[in-house]
């Protein structure tokens, strides 16, 4: 059998690769005069894959391998998945783009109103994925898709590399990205449960990649209780959880609180961080609070990667109960009742 000829030599083609690459003395191609080009074409049939995932930039992406008769084969251990088959797990179309519950106040109300009782100050979302390239989240990326707005500024040089990427938009939205997670964050003060937009762009992100494996979600509040502008906070959080004793101040100094709290649900598991923060108000001098820091995490563990997206998807259309009971779970801590 006659080898392989190539003019070029030189990047990845060796003598063990050579079946792989085309023939360019059969395959002849020519350049401008007096200019260099060497045009190194696989043998191969592919497409856009990275470490067996295909990303699809536009909507078609979806229908095409369905429409023209062959397979998706960049998940070769799981199912292909039609778009359609996710519509059932997704929520309202208003909801699905803005990630925003119909029936969610903007207004923050005080503990003894039936509204939230909790100055939210952070949301985010974490995807935790088997596997993913870090590098490829950079803002073109995340605007060509629609993950973020179209429109949206970034307020820092991103960082994307390999180990790890973080984009932060002028609009409070960030990006973060390690191999095994994908968070989406953002930051108020305070935050408004209508204006919350990582439930939105962890949905598009899932809706897009679909042959991510996805592993797990955490749904991660923090917040600060209203509470008596006159009421120092460490104060009555120590009076609610302890009892007084001689430990609670030693030589004038009293501790810093950290409380770390586990719940584990049916359907889910809660861990909550009770801790000191500064806050620095207009105006004002900066004051210590105590802060509420929740992960709400499930594991996704179906086998089939199709229940598996769903499940995430319906998991990320009814945020707002998680956020619900963190809200509830925050007011108990600052109620006095001592009823279990």
């Amino acid at each position: 059998m006659r080898a392989r000829r190539s003019r070029s030599q030189g990047g990845s083609r060796q003598a063990s690769n050579a079946a792989f690459f085309i023939d360019d003395v059969d395959n002849p191609y020519t350049g401008a005069p007096g200019t260099h080009f060497n045009w190194i074409q696989g043998n191969v049939v592919g497409g856009r894959s990275m470490a067996r995932q295909s990303y699809r930039m536009i909507p078609d992406g979806y229908e095409l391998v369905y429409s023209q008769d062959f397979a998706d084969d960049s998940a070769p251990k799981t199912t292909p998945q039609k778009r359609s088959e996710l519509e059932s797990a997704r929520p309202t179309a208003s909801a699905r783009l803005l990630g925003r519950p119909s029936d969610m106040s903007d207004t923050p109300e005080s503990p003894g109103s039936s509204g939230p009782s909790v100055h939210l100050a952070q949301f985010s979302i974490v995807l935790v994925v088997n596997q993913i390239d870090p590098s490829i989240f950079n803002p073109d990326f995340l605007r060509h898709n629609q993950i973020v707005d179209p429109d949206s500024q970034v307020s820092e040089p991103p960082t994307t590399t390999p180990q790890f990427a973080q984009v932060r938009f002028k609009d409070a939205v960030a990006v973060k990205v390690d191999p095994k997670r994908v968070i989406f964050e953002q930051t108020g003060d305070p935050l408004q449960p209508r204006e919350l937009r990582p439930p939105g762009m962890a949905m598009r992100f899932a809706t897009l990649f679909p042959n991510v494996v996805y592993k797990a979600i955490g749904i991660n509040p923090t917040g600060v209780p209203f509470l008596d502008g006159a009421v120092d906070h460490r104060v009555h959080i120590r009076d609610i959880l302890l009892d007084q004793g001689q430990w609670l101040c030693f030589n004038n100094a009293r501790p810093k609180l950290n409380l770390h709290a586990a719940y584990r649900l049916p359907d889910k598991n809660i861990t909550l961080d009770v801790l000191d923060a500064d806050s620095s108000e207009p105006e004002a001098s900066p004051r210590t609070i105590v802060a509420f820091r929740a992960n709400i995490h499930r594991e996704l563990q179906e086998t089939d990667q199709i229940e598996r997206n769903q499940h995430l998807l319906s998991v990320l259309a009814k945020w707002d109960e998680d956020l619900k009971d963190f809200e509830a779970l925050v007011t108990n801590f600052i109620s006095k009742s001592t009823t279990p």
